[in-house]
């Protein structure tokens, strides 16, 4: 079973990489002729390794035990072995807009917890406490130690994610620092940009077994009339569906005051489509979603050249798609524009990868051949120490006009 408390590291988030998943990546790119091993020799299973020296350990079809170095070079999982010092690569996921190079370190489990790789790693974001300024761009705020990570994956997994709740508490920094602050440094309500009628004064998260909940409160001066204090909040409530994680979206706001919260609630409801715009990177802009409503975030894929890209996929509560991408003329048309470097994503979408692209054949001038591993989530975990989620993985060949969805 998966237990969040054990994600210790203190990164944003934390990939736990079983070796199923080594073998299974191997094995698809020997069997498609991408990993021509000698003398024939095949892998027919690997260990993580409880070795100072070594990472894994695969066995060969002939007995032969051979053991390898796991190290990060150029975006890729790098492995050197002691096997006439033969090396070679496997692409690493796409985890979103990072703010550095991931860590990777080796956990030992136990008889509940998978040995793994762990890939941790922090997110682009303003993590700052709302109290202070931001740090400048490009620098971020420290965090995370890879002594401290620990094994979560559990036993008969193949890949697991996790989130510690801090993660989330940052989330709700970035909101403050970023898509709440105006270019003077204020925090003008409704929004910057518009004409300001109060002012945002925090951004407040908190996190239970059934949702991730973002209160974004602020206050209003009316004249003659008792302040308004303003309490808008969006509940993230993830869920597997068919091995995918998926998140709804639902939306309140409390004005009091009486008739002039009334008044404000009209005005501010306008904004509940643009925080949904904040948690997609600007992907899913929704003008007029009304509050109560209810919208569920969906991961889609495609490959676009040598990666594998994720785009946000928006329904209604009954299935329907309020904004998603086409697959056209053999290219990718998204409805919504993508977000600007500077946009904000929850950045829980972007560090859930599914598919990870292991090897890109691009010879063919309007074809590519894609070897992928896949996950599919069958476990989740949400409460006060995080969110988690694990599954199993399966090797596929894919064939497909560039940036087309993988589906």
């Amino acid at each position: 079973m998966i237990d969040t408390t054990r994600i210790q590291s203190g990164f944003d988030a934390e990939l736990m990489i079983g070796k199923k998943w080594f073998l299974t990546a191997i094995n698809t790119l020997e069997a498609n002729g991408v990993l021509d091993l000698p003398n024939g020799i095949s892998i027919v299973d690997i260990n993580v390794i409880d070795d100072p020296d070594w990472d894994l350990e695969l066995i060969t079809n002939l007995g032969i035990r051979v053991k390898a170095k796991m190290s990060i070079s150029n975006n890729k999982f790098s492995f050197l072995t002691d096997f006439n010092n033969t090396s070679f690569e496997i692409n690493m996921p796409n985890l979103g807009r990072l703010a550095g190079t991931p860590s990777l370190k080796k956990v030992i489990g136990d008889s509940e917890y998978e040995n793994a790789m762990a890939l941790l790693f922090n997110l682009d974001i303003r993590a700052s406490a709302q109290d202070l300024e931001p740090l400048p761009p490009g620098q971020h705020v420290p965090r995370g130690n890879p002594d401290d990570a620990q094994s979560f994956l559990p036993t008969g997994q193949h890949i697991a994610l996790g989130i510690p709740r801090e993660a989330f508490f940052r989330f709700g920094n970035n909101i403050w620092h970023t898509q709440l602050r105006d270019v003077d440094g204020s925090h003008p309500l409704p929004q910057p940009g518009d004409s300001k009628r109060g002012d945002w004064k925090r951004v407040k998260v908190s996190v239970t077994q059934e949702r991730i909940r973002f209160t974004l409160e602020g206050e209003v001066p009316i004249d003659l009339w008792p302040d308004a204090n303003v309490y808008l909040e969006l509940d993230l409530k993830p869920k597997l569906v068919d091995g995918k994680l998926t998140f709804s979206i639902d939306t309140d706001l409390d004005v009091d005051t009486g008739f002039w919260g009334d008044v404000l609630a009209f005005t501010i409801g306008a904004l509940v489509g643009l925080l949904i715009a904040f948690f997609t990177g600007g992907l899913i802009l929704i003008p007029s979603i009304g509050l109560g409503a209810v919208i569920v975030l969906e991961i889609v894929e495609y490959a676009a050249g040598e990666i594998i890209e994720r785009i946000i996929v928006a329904k209604d509560e009954h299935g329907n798609v309020i904004k998603s991408f086409v697959c056209d003329d053999q290219l990718v048309k998204l409805a919504s524009p993508k977000p600007s470097e500077g946009g904000f994503s929850i950045n829980v979408l972007d560090a859930i990868p599914s598919s990870i692209p292991i090897f890109v054949d691009q010879n063919d001038p309007l074809f590519n051949r894609m070897l992928i591993v896949k996950a599919i989530f069958d476990e989740i975990k949400l409460n006060g120490k995080g969110l988690a989620v694990a599954g199993k993985i399966r090797g596929r060949r894919i064939v497909r006009a560039y940036n087309c969805q993988i589906g």
